[in-house]
Protein backbone atom coordinates (compact mmCIF):
# COMPACT_ATOMS: atom_id res chain seq x y z
CA UNK A 1 0.00 0.00 0.00
CA UNK A 2 1.03 3.70 -1.25
CA UNK A 3 0.75 6.40 1.33
CA UNK A 4 1.36 9.74 0.08
CA UNK A 5 0.73 12.39 2.11
CA UNK A 6 1.24 15.94 0.69
CA UNK A 7 2.27 19.19 2.05
CA UNK A 8 3.50 20.50 5.30
CA UNK A 9 0.52 19.84 7.66
CA UNK A 10 1.22 15.90 7.13
CA UNK A 11 5.17 16.07 7.50
CA UNK A 12 3.90 14.54 11.56
CA UNK A 13 2.54 11.65 10.17
CA UNK A 14 6.05 8.96 10.23
CA UNK A 15 5.87 8.96 13.97
CA UNK A 16 2.76 8.02 14.35
CA UNK A 17 2.46 5.06 11.78
CA UNK A 18 3.58 1.43 12.46
CA UNK A 19 7.32 0.80 11.31
CA UNK A 20 6.37 -1.54 8.69
CA UNK A 21 4.88 0.88 6.74
CA UNK A 22 7.12 3.28 6.45
CA UNK A 23 9.46 2.40 3.52
CA UNK A 24 5.90 2.73 1.72
CA UNK A 25 5.35 6.15 3.11
CA UNK A 26 5.71 9.22 0.20
CA UNK A 27 5.75 12.88 2.06
CA UNK A 28 5.70 15.16 -0.33
CA UNK A 29 6.40 18.81 1.14
CA UNK A 30 5.80 21.62 -1.19
CA UNK A 31 6.83 24.16 1.37
CA UNK A 32 7.88 23.82 5.22
CA UNK A 33 7.87 26.09 8.67
CA UNK A 34 10.97 27.19 7.83
CA UNK A 35 10.16 29.10 4.71
CA UNK A 36 6.89 30.27 6.02
CA UNK A 37 7.58 30.69 9.80
CA UNK A 38 11.33 30.32 10.69
CA UNK A 39 10.61 31.78 14.38
CA UNK A 40 8.15 28.75 15.22
CA UNK A 41 10.24 26.83 16.71
CA UNK A 42 8.08 24.50 17.86
CA UNK A 43 6.31 23.53 14.53
CA UNK A 44 10.19 23.58 13.24
CA UNK A 45 10.99 20.97 15.44
CA UNK A 46 8.00 18.50 14.94
CA UNK A 47 8.57 19.11 11.24
CA UNK A 48 12.19 17.44 11.55
CA UNK A 49 11.24 14.82 13.53
CA UNK A 50 8.73 13.59 11.18
CA UNK A 51 11.15 13.99 8.35
CA UNK A 52 13.96 12.61 10.32
CA UNK A 53 11.71 9.82 11.24
CA UNK A 54 10.95 9.03 7.43
CA UNK A 55 13.99 9.05 6.08
CA UNK A 56 15.53 6.48 8.63
CA UNK A 57 12.51 4.02 8.48
CA UNK A 58 12.59 3.41 4.96
CA UNK A 59 10.21 6.08 3.57
CA UNK A 60 10.98 8.58 0.49
CA UNK A 61 10.27 12.65 0.57
CA UNK A 62 9.44 13.58 -2.48
CA UNK A 63 11.05 16.98 -3.80
CA UNK A 64 9.65 19.41 -6.40
CA UNK A 65 11.93 21.15 -7.03
CA UNK A 66 16.19 21.46 -6.78
CA UNK A 67 15.54 24.89 -4.26
CA UNK A 68 13.31 22.22 -2.09
CA UNK A 69 16.02 18.90 -2.44
CA UNK A 70 18.85 21.82 -1.04
CA UNK A 71 16.58 23.20 1.33
CA UNK A 72 15.36 19.87 3.01
CA UNK A 73 18.80 18.39 3.28
CA UNK A 74 21.14 21.72 4.27
CA UNK A 75 17.91 23.20 6.50
CA UNK A 76 16.45 19.91 8.50
CA UNK A 77 19.58 18.04 7.71
CA UNK A 78 17.53 15.10 5.40
CA UNK A 79 20.21 12.42 3.99
CA UNK A 80 20.51 12.65 0.33
CA UNK A 81 19.38 9.21 0.21
CA UNK A 82 16.10 9.86 1.51
CA UNK A 83 15.19 12.73 -1.29
CA UNK A 84 13.61 11.55 -4.82
CA UNK A 85 12.97 14.18 -7.39
CA UNK A 86 8.72 14.65 -8.03
CA UNK A 87 8.76 17.65 -10.54
CA UNK A 88 5.96 19.53 -10.18
CA UNK A 89 3.76 20.38 -12.93
CA UNK A 90 0.70 19.96 -15.33
CA UNK A 91 -0.89 17.01 -17.38
CA UNK A 92 -1.87 17.59 -20.68
CA UNK A 93 -5.02 18.12 -20.10
CA UNK A 94 -4.60 20.81 -17.81
CA UNK A 95 -3.09 23.15 -20.58
CA UNK A 96 -6.51 22.65 -22.83
CA UNK A 97 -8.14 25.79 -21.28
CA UNK A 98 -11.21 27.63 -22.70
CA UNK A 99 -11.19 31.55 -22.92
CA UNK A 100 -12.32 33.08 -20.00
CA UNK A 101 -16.50 34.33 -19.93
CA UNK A 102 -16.26 37.45 -17.96
CA UNK A 103 -13.54 39.18 -18.90
CA UNK A 104 -13.51 42.84 -17.16
CA UNK A 105 -14.43 45.40 -19.55
CA UNK A 106 -11.16 47.28 -18.60
CA UNK A 107 -9.04 44.03 -18.90
CA UNK A 108 -10.02 44.00 -22.57
CA UNK A 109 -7.19 46.24 -23.96
CA UNK A 110 -4.65 44.26 -22.13
CA UNK A 111 -4.34 43.13 -18.34
CA UNK A 112 -1.82 42.00 -15.68
CA UNK A 113 -3.23 38.90 -13.79
CA UNK A 114 -2.17 37.87 -10.34
CA UNK A 115 -3.70 34.63 -9.04
CA UNK A 116 -3.52 33.06 -4.91
CA UNK A 117 -4.89 32.76 -1.88
CA UNK A 118 -6.03 36.08 0.42
CA UNK A 119 -3.27 35.64 3.15
CA UNK A 120 -0.71 38.43 4.27
CA UNK A 121 2.08 36.56 3.24
CA UNK A 122 1.23 36.15 -0.70
CA UNK A 123 2.10 39.89 -0.80
CA UNK A 124 -0.71 40.87 -3.20
CA UNK A 125 -0.32 44.55 -1.05
CA UNK A 126 3.51 44.97 -2.23
CA UNK A 127 2.09 44.92 -5.47
CA UNK A 128 -0.85 47.69 -4.82
CA UNK A 129 2.16 49.65 -3.71
CA UNK A 130 4.36 48.65 -6.89
CA UNK A 131 1.33 49.66 -9.41
CA UNK A 132 1.33 52.50 -6.94
CA UNK A 133 5.08 53.74 -7.43
CA UNK A 134 4.84 53.05 -10.89
CA UNK A 135 1.99 55.23 -11.46
CA UNK A 136 3.94 58.38 -9.85
CA UNK A 137 6.73 57.70 -12.03
CA UNK A 138 4.68 58.47 -15.19
CA UNK A 139 5.14 54.66 -16.19
CA UNK A 140 2.36 52.92 -17.58
CA UNK A 141 0.68 49.68 -16.84
CA UNK A 142 -2.11 47.78 -17.92
CA UNK A 143 -5.38 47.03 -15.60
CA UNK A 144 -4.41 44.56 -13.26
CA UNK A 145 -6.81 41.83 -12.83
CA UNK A 146 -6.12 40.94 -9.12
CA UNK A 147 -7.81 37.52 -7.64
CA UNK A 148 -7.09 37.15 -4.13
CA UNK A 149 -9.45 34.82 -3.26
CA UNK A 150 -10.93 32.48 -0.67
CA UNK A 151 -13.91 29.92 -0.72
CA UNK A 152 -16.15 31.79 1.68
CA UNK A 153 -19.30 33.25 0.40
CA UNK A 154 -17.97 36.92 1.97
CA UNK A 155 -14.92 38.56 1.40
CA UNK A 156 -12.33 38.60 4.39
CA UNK A 157 -10.26 41.37 6.45
CA UNK A 158 -7.69 40.94 4.22
CA UNK A 159 -9.82 41.28 0.65
CA UNK A 160 -11.29 44.05 2.41
CA UNK A 161 -7.71 45.44 3.10
CA UNK A 162 -6.75 45.47 -0.36
CA UNK A 163 -10.28 46.89 -1.77
CA UNK A 164 -9.97 49.58 0.29
CA UNK A 165 -6.17 50.10 -0.84
CA UNK A 166 -7.82 49.97 -4.54
CA UNK A 167 -10.32 52.04 -4.05
CA UNK A 168 -8.28 54.68 -1.77
CA UNK A 169 -5.64 55.31 -4.37
CA UNK A 170 -7.83 55.02 -7.45
CA UNK A 171 -5.61 52.02 -8.96
CA UNK A 172 -6.69 50.27 -12.25
CA UNK A 173 -7.51 46.94 -10.82
CA UNK A 174 -10.28 44.29 -10.71
CA UNK A 175 -10.60 42.69 -7.41
CA UNK A 176 -12.04 39.01 -7.70
CA UNK A 177 -12.58 37.55 -3.77
CA UNK A 178 -14.03 34.03 -4.56
CA UNK A 179 -11.85 30.86 -5.85
CA UNK A 180 -13.47 29.75 -8.93
CA UNK A 181 -11.44 27.00 -11.06
CA UNK A 182 -12.15 29.09 -14.28
CA UNK A 183 -10.19 31.95 -12.95
CA UNK A 184 -7.27 29.87 -14.30
CA UNK A 185 -8.36 30.79 -18.19
CA UNK A 186 -7.10 33.98 -17.46
CA UNK A 187 -3.77 32.52 -18.39
CA UNK A 188 -4.47 31.59 -21.76
CA UNK A 189 -6.34 34.73 -22.58
CA UNK A 190 -4.70 36.88 -26.12
CA UNK A 191 -5.05 40.52 -23.90
CA UNK A 192 -2.71 38.91 -20.77
CA UNK A 193 0.80 40.74 -20.64
CA UNK A 194 1.99 39.28 -17.86
CA UNK A 195 1.57 36.99 -15.09
CA UNK A 196 2.79 38.53 -11.29
CA UNK A 197 2.95 36.14 -8.61
CA UNK A 198 4.11 38.15 -5.55
CA UNK A 199 5.10 36.05 -2.06
CA UNK A 200 6.93 36.77 0.68
CA UNK A 201 7.60 33.33 2.03
CA UNK A 202 6.79 30.78 -0.69
CA UNK A 203 9.91 29.24 -3.04
CA UNK A 204 9.63 30.01 -6.73
CA UNK A 205 9.49 26.34 -8.24
CA UNK A 206 6.05 25.57 -9.01
CA UNK A 207 4.48 28.54 -10.52
CA UNK A 208 6.68 28.41 -14.09
CA UNK A 209 5.24 25.18 -14.35
CA UNK A 210 1.65 26.03 -13.28
CA UNK A 211 1.44 29.03 -15.65
CA UNK A 212 0.78 27.96 -19.57
CA UNK A 213 1.96 31.59 -20.16
CA UNK A 214 4.73 31.47 -22.92
CA UNK A 215 5.05 34.26 -24.42
CA UNK A 216 3.81 36.37 -21.76
CA UNK A 217 6.67 36.92 -18.90
CA UNK A 218 5.99 36.10 -15.83
CA UNK A 219 7.25 38.23 -12.66
CA UNK A 220 7.57 36.95 -8.77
Amino acid sequence: MLILALDAPFLGIPPLLAPETLPNLVLVPRSTARIHAPTDRERIAWESYGLLTAAEHGSTIATISQFMHTHLGREYHIPDHALRGLPDGLSPSDWQLSLPADLPEPASAGFLFSMGRAVPYKGFDDLLDALTVLRAQGTAVPHLVLAAVTDHPEPGDYQHQLARTIARRCLDVTLLTRFDPDIRCMLVHPALAAVVVPSRAEPFGRVCLWSPMPPEPLRS
